[in-house]
């Protein structure tokens, strides 16, 4: 079952890969890269063989990025190791995965991938004025420049060419799921929005912790599997029946039907907020991607119980969060702790009347 997994994953790994751009001009998506090597939810593990196999003084070079010069404990640390660390790779298949993003046989674009994902870092380590981490952030910039396969002109040109995709994969990927909770399982639905497709990945106390899959075509296929299929025994009908209003509140889904009711586009309008703070930091840029959360927000503070408070804004909330911390956890933690505005004020940051689609209920 773990093989099954980790197939699956890195199935969804190459198409994010191929959906992004076929001829591998992307930006570097760090969090899927270090799937493809085994680590999980951004976690990264010191004692992993390919760190341990790795060239000791790149090694310490590298440990210094995050600021914990003890370990290698960052994805992006990990991505820069395993192409300048000399790994020992010994499967092939995470060999060839890991050489069609940061590719051997091409340093330049390797060069690029990595420095953007440098420079990504260093553009809002300077909006958050974390000097000491632009200066780590810098010296690894520096050392990929060295190299002499590309300038710094050429890292931040490839970035800003770039960046707008990366953004959009992970908000993509954030706004086209959500946290299922059923009988004595978490468990994950998550929809393709290319194909239809619907996954559900769950475990609990009734699969011993093991998690399994269900893929399906459709919701309705994946609904009938759960109630017929081979492992119609985890579920009980109350179950379908919490995963089939779970999935009425994909973010994606529910902002589809409003661009299609005539409200405006809640898709793009995340991607175009996020994309222009990452191209430009400032304050203006930030608060109208910090406005998206502080309406949601909003939505969620009315004063009365919880059953009463807005069901989609508190799941679109989880899945902005997890865009904005999967692209960087510093601006989640000064999203969290900043105090300039009430929910009161919400309608006004940024006073831009697209943004009132972040304030409408759910209906």
């Amino acid at each position: 079952m773990k093989r099954q997994i980790l197939t699956i994953a890195l199935a969804l790994i190459a198409l994010a890969i191929t959906a992004h751009n076929a001829f591998g001009q992307t930006m570097l998506d760090i969090k899927r890269y270090a799937e493809i090597f085994g680590f999980e939810d951004g976690k990264i593990r010191a004692s992993s063989p390919y760190i341990r196999s790795s060239q000791p003084d790149i090694n310490r070079e590298i440990a210094k990025v995050s600021g914990r010069d003890y370990s290698i404990d960052t994805p992006l640390e990990f991505a820069l190791l395993s192409y300048y660390g000399n790994i020992r790779i010994d499967d092939d298949t995470v060999k060839a995965k890991a050489d069609a993003i940061l590719p051997q046989n091409n340093p330049k674009l390797a060069d690029q991938k990595l420095g953007a994902a440098v420079f990504q870092e260093i553009q809002i380590l300077r909006f958050l004025e974390d000097t000491a981490a632009v200066s780590r952030h810098e010296a690894i910039l520096k050392f990929i420049t060295d190299r002499k396969n590309a300038t710094r002109q050429e890292i931040e040109t490839f970035y800003r060419d770039n960046v707008r995709a990366l953004i959009a994969g992970v908000v993509d990927e954030e706004f086209n799921k959500v946290s299922v909770r059923i009988d004595y399982h978490n468990a994950t639905l998550i929809r393709n929005p290319q194909t239809g497709q619907y996954t559900l990945s769950y475990g609990g106390v009734n699969t011993n912790h093991e998690t399994r899959i269900i893929t399906a075509n459709s919701l309705d296929a994946l609904l009938a599997e759960m109630q017929n299929g081979k492992n119609k025994n985890d579920f009980t009908s109350n179950d379908i029946n919490t995963v089939k209003a779970q999935a009425a509140l994909i973010p994606a889904v529910v902002y589809d039907k409003w661009k299609y009711e005539g409200s405006g586009d809640g898709m793009a309008l995340v991607k175009e907020t996020l994309t222009n703070f990452y191209l430009n930091p400032n304050d203006n840029t930030y608060l109208a991607a910090f406005g998206i959360r502080l309406r949601y927000r909003a939505l969620l503070d009315t004063g009365l119980t919880k059953k009463d408070k807005d069901i989609f804004a508190e799941v679109a909330l989880n899945s902005y969060n997890n865009a904005i911390g999967n692209l960087n956890l510093a601006l989640l933690d000064k999203f969290r702790n900043e105090n300039r505005f009430s929910v009161a004020e919400a309608r006004r940051v940024p006073n831009d009347t697209r943004y009132n689609i972040f304030s409408t209920p759910y209906r």
